[in-house]
């Protein structure tokens, strides 16, 4: 696995859950990330914080992602050289020359997993607006994103074959219709353990809506601004309205701030809760709704990237425009829910994650997959 993390961030989760679960099948998994949060042996972190910091810098300056990062470091590792399947995550985060792609695809069977825009864009995970914003994520010194992307196509050409995975059908269809549509494309859903995150029987004497916006208000895709100015027009509302994600724990009136929660404290969240907030502007298969499913709560979220698949219009949550009206509809559509209609509601999101989104059933159909680049 090359990624930008081995635990860091959700693409990096999810490849850190795929890869342990081969492990435990008897497989040999190792990663080679830009930055190593763990201590486990079979991870190797080529960045530590002031060189991250520095790459940054240096890209900003350069108004590039594309060719200064690694190349050689990952081409000398013994653990390239060994592999016989190469799978890339997240390849921006300024650590990763572009390339590099080019050798790998001709000495090694390639997969990489899209978890968001930026292949096909000049340099954005996601476009809000129809156009890419110089000054949004990653900002740049000066507009360089038509350039990146002819860039992007240039690499594309020379590839020798490559297999990509979008967990969304949404990102798929976006992919069959960029440079990189020559290439087998393969829509595989992300996963969570069922085991883990499970309905629980709580006897709830108030309605409590939870939202996870990773990174706090900063994030510009996961609707922190949305989320501000939500909070005045709900504090009169009989609810709660609890926050995970940022670094502050304070209460105000029926506004609650959690802060970052470990994995456990997290799924208690979810039990906890009536419905979970998913604002996003701009999103692909976020595991925020996955697991809420799994726990069986319903989910209001706007219809935004791949969303719509996840959530069926008011049979297993809501689906909302990206702005605060439709929100607001979306909460008053769960306040008025008797306890019969909500129970069905979570019934129906178990069995609809147990079918679609389990843990196993994504690992089997990577498994199928990297048989069929080796056989």
């Amino acid at each position: 696995m090359i990624g930008t993390a081995d635990t860091m961030g959700g693409a990096a989760r999810q490849s850190w859950i795929l890869g342990h679960e081969l492990k435990s099948k008897g497989y040999k998994v190792r990663w080679l990330v830009r930055t190593k949060k763990s201590n486990k042996s079979y991870v190797h972190g080529f960045f530590n914080h002031w060189q991250t910091n520095f790459a940054h810098l240096r890209n900003f300056l350069l108004s590039n992602d594309l060719d200064s990062g690694l190349e050689k470091e990952i081409f000398d590792h013994s653990w390239y050289k060994q592999a016989d399947i190469i799978h890339l995550q997240n390849l921006h985060g300024n650590y990763f020359r572009l390339k590099s792609i080019i050798r790998i695809s001709k000495e090694k069977k390639l997969i990489w997993t899209l978890h968001d825009m930026w292949a096909i864009t000049g340099k954005s995970p996601y476009i809000i607006t129809n156009k890419e914003n110089n000054w949004l994520y990653p900002p740049m010194l000066i507009d360089t994103h038509k350039k990146l992307k002819i860039k992007k196509q240039k690499i594309y050409k020379q590839l020798k074959n490559i297999q990509l995975i979008t967990p969304s059908v949404w990102l798929n269809n976006l992919v069959k219709k960029s440079s990189l549509k020559k290439f087998a494309n393969t829509t595989i859903y992300n996963g969570v353990d069922t085991n883990k995150y499970k309905p629980k029987k709580i006897n709830q004497q108030k309605i409590i809506i939870t939202t996870v916006i990773s990174g706090g208000f900063q994030s510009p895709f996961k609707g922190g601004e949305l989320i501000k100015n939500l909070i005045p027009l709900i504090k009169n509302l009989d609810l709660e309205l609890h926050f995970v994600g940022g670094k502050k724990k304070h209460r105000d009136s029926n506004i609650i701030y959690h802060g970052k929660l470990d994995q456990k404290q997290l799924i208690n969240q979810y039990q906890q809760s009536t419905a979970i907030l998913v604002p996003s502007l701009a999103d692909n298969c976020p595991m925020v709704i996955i697991e809420s499913l799994s726990c069986g709560i319903p989910v209001i979220a706007t219809k935004v990237g791949g969303i719509p698949e996840l959530i069926t219009h008011k049979k297993n949550g809501y689906l909302a425009d990206p702005n605060l009206n439709s929100l607001l509809n979306g909460i008053n559509w769960l306040m008025k829910l008797n306890n019969k209609e909500i129970n069905k509601i979570k019934k129906n999101n178990r069995q609809k994650t147990l079918k679609n989104f389990s843990l196993s059933t994504m690992v089997n159909k990577y498994e199928k997959l990297y048989h069929s680049l080796s056989s």
